[in-house]
């Protein structure tokens, strides 16, 4: 885990960490507890969490990903983690797994 605070993030992880950062604070700070609790629970989870879906009603349920069967948050019926989700669809723009 130390050696991810050694790497500086791209621009644009720096640009999404902003936006997340942004859409948190529009939250509770009950709501801003529970992330925080939630994100040390289950390390690395900040980067696989989909904070757009905070706001909603549904938005902050507990869910593991179909594909790499990590915890994250987000909207009840969310099956996949924003890290895979980004990753596939990196992957369906050119990249071919070998």
């Amino acid at each position: 885990m130390s050696e991810h605070n050694n790497i500086e993030p791209s621009p644009e992880a720096a640009r999404a960490s902003a936006h997340r950062l942004a859409l948190q604070d529009d939250l509770s700070k009950l709501d801003k507890s529970i992330i925080a609790a939630f994100n040390r629970q289950h390390p690395g989870s900040f980067e696989r969490n989909w904070p757009e879906d905070f706001s909603h009603e549904n938005g902050m349920y507990e869910n593991i990903c179909l594909h790499c069967t990590k915890h994250f948050l987000g909207y009840k019926r969310r099956m996949t983690c924003k890290h895979c989700a980004t990753t596939s669809a990196e992957k369906k723009d050119g990249e071919r797994e070998v």
